[in-house]
């Protein structure tokens, strides 16, 4: 072991063979001088024979680490399997060698016989025997040394292509997710966006449709104030002076052909309508200020008449006769007369019978009140604080005399006789009972209706499908309060059992809606309870199309559904 140390680190000392021993005293001169004389000849044969088989030694030595050397690179494996053999047979090579080396020496005469040369050839041979043995040893252990790292590493590079691989597999999942994610993300956004431009463009068109509306309602408006203009102001300045104008053309034409008489009119147009013009703008300016001033005096009266419980009703415009077709009669007391706008109360238009079964048939769905919100649907408010509850007409008891039914049926047969249309009950809203509580003079928040239109009271053209007129019954009263107030008509209608107040706000004729004069309030009730029965009538409804299918904005809910 100390001396593969020593060969590590190039301190390896050369092996040297003891000295020959000494001449015995018993033998002469003479005799050591023959025996050495005797034996030059075979010496020097020794001498050439131990370098041959000492060079032999070296090149098998050298040739076997070379070949030591190839298998290694080329073939661990095979290194190893052919590497014993050639131990073994190295170790025969050098046990032959030896002997052959020691018979020469004269080693089986019991003589031994060292040439003078031998120790200078082992000198130089046993140091390289040794050094190529320890490097041997040396690259045999540093070869399965490296052969277990090799393995090791080989085993380690092959886990890390594995956890490699996994992890590129598990990063492309996750990408592919990723992009999967962001491309619904994408759709929904183009959803979103492809939704959006649908709203604006309805809207768009919305507000197109609106605007137009409103500028042939005021044509129409213009024209109707132009004539109106025109008939009471025959005798104006400017008048007179225009047909003067156009009787002097006229004198002067040498034949009043056709074209004369055009030229005529077309003259007259022209210096009429500057002056026209100007004084329909003022004329409009003026009932447009006088209008707004009649909606603000009505709005601070609208307290000061539902409050005073012994605020008399409106005197009526006229008075007539209705009869039924059961050929009973009922009196029509006429508080407000417009083509767009009317407004009626008919005396002991329900009974005690028909208002005892809409009591009933109501208890059970009793709910608090809603209001239209501007967006197609219904929504609670403080300005209508009462109960109600929505009760289909059973038209299949019609015939059977249900109250009920009859009840909504002379509804219909009321509206038919002031509008002169053919509406029925097909596609109609139900029967709706509302009921409104009193709880004292003192009460801050009273049940109440602040001031609203049942339908369109724009003054635009009728939605069709939507409210065109109201019928109001009367079945328990209050002890104070519960009047009905049209404040912009100026026309206060007080509480009477049994009597309905009909309003319609549609002009059945030219289908303009009402200017507001329809807008109308439940005034507050302080004492007692105010019972009543709604009927809101519709037109352009029918089994196919029932009210159901519109939202409180006059638009079918599949044409909503696209906005």
């Amino acid at each position: 072991m100390a001396l593969r140390q020593r060969a590590a680190r190039g301190t390896v000392l050369p092996l040297q063979r003891p000295p020959p021993p000494a001449p015995s005293s018993s033998t002469s001169n003479g005799s050591h001088a023959s025996t050495t004389h005797g034996n030059n000849g075979t010496s020097t044969t020794s001498a050439t024979a131990t370098a041959t088989a000492t060079a032999t030694v070296v090149s098998l030595s050298n040739a076997f680490l070379n070949t030591k050397r190839k298998l290694r690179r080329s073939n661990p494996n095979v290194f190893f399997k052919a590497y014993l053999p050639l131990i073994g047979f190295f170790s025969v090579v050098m046990g032959c060698t030896y002997l052959a080396l020691g018979g020469q020496h004269g080693t089986l005469s019991g003589h031994h016989h060292y040439h003078p040369h031998q120790a200078e050839v082992d000198d130089r041979v046993k140091p390289h025997i040794y050094r190529r043995k320890l490097t041997t040893d040396e690259d045999h252990d540093k070869t399965q040394s490296e052969g277990g790292l090799r393995d090791a590493d080989k085993q380690q590079k092959a886990w890390l292509e594995r956890e490699t691989h996994k992890l590129e597999a598990d990063r492309e999942k996750r990408e592919e997710e990723f992009e999967k994610q962001k491309e619904q993300l994408r759709m929904e956004r183009k959803l979103e966006e492809e939704l959006l431009e649908k709203e604006k463009q309805q809207l768009a068109r919305l507000k197109e449709e609106e605007r137009k509306e409103e500028l042939a309602l005021k044509q129409e408006e213009e024209k109707l104030h132009q004539r109106a203009f025109i008939k009471s102001h025959k005798v104006d300045n400017w008048m007179e002076i225009c047909e003067k104008n156009v009787r002097d053309t006229m004198r002067t034409a040498t034949a009043q052909t056709q074209e004369t008489f055009m030229q005529s009119l077309e003259d007259l147009a022209m210096c009429a309508e500057a002056p026209l013009t100007k004084n329909l703008v003022k004329l409009n300016r003026d009932l447009s200020q006088e209008a707004k001033v009649r909606m603000d005096i009505a709005a601070k009266l609208e307290n000061y008449t539902c409050v005073d419980p012994d605020a008399p009703a409106s005197p009526d415009v006229s008075s007539h006769i209705w009869t039924l077709k059961d050929g009973s009669t009922r009196k029509v007391h006429i508080k407000h007369d417009r083509p767009a706008s009317q407004i009626h109360v008919v005396d002991n238009f329900i009974n005690e019978e028909e208002c005892l079964a809409m009591e009933t048939a109501a208890s059970k769905s009793l709910h608090r009140a809603t209001v239209a919100d501007g967006k197609g649907g219904s929504q609670y408010s403080d300005n209508r604080k009462a109960m109600q509850a929505g009760i289909r007409v059973p038209w299949h008891h019609e015939a059977e005399g249900d109250p009920i039914a009859r009840l909504s049926r002379r509804v219909y047969d009321y509206t038919n006789h002031v509008t002169g249309l053919s509406i029925d009950e097909h596609g109609q809203e139900d029967l709706m009972s509302i009921q409104y509580f009193g709880r004292g003079v003192d009460d801050d928040h009273p049940d109440r209706y602040m001031p609203h239109c049942d339908g369109g009271c724009t003054g635009l053209p009728f939605r069709n499908g939507t409210r065109m007129a109201t019928m109001v019954v009367y079945c328990t009263l209050p002890e104070k309060g519960g009047s009905t107030n049209f404040r912009n008509a100026g026309v206060h209608v007080k509480a009477q059992k049994g009597a309905a107040v009909f309003f319609s706000y549609m002009d059945p004729k030219s289908f303009l809606t009402d200017d507001r004069f329809t807008e109308h309030s439940g005034c507050p009730v302080f004492e007692g309870e105010k019972k009543i029965v709604t009927q809101w009538i519709r037109l352009g409804v029918d089994k196919e199309n029932p009210w159901t299918s519109y939202n409180t904005m006059g638009i079918k809910l599949k044409d909503a559904s696209e906005y």
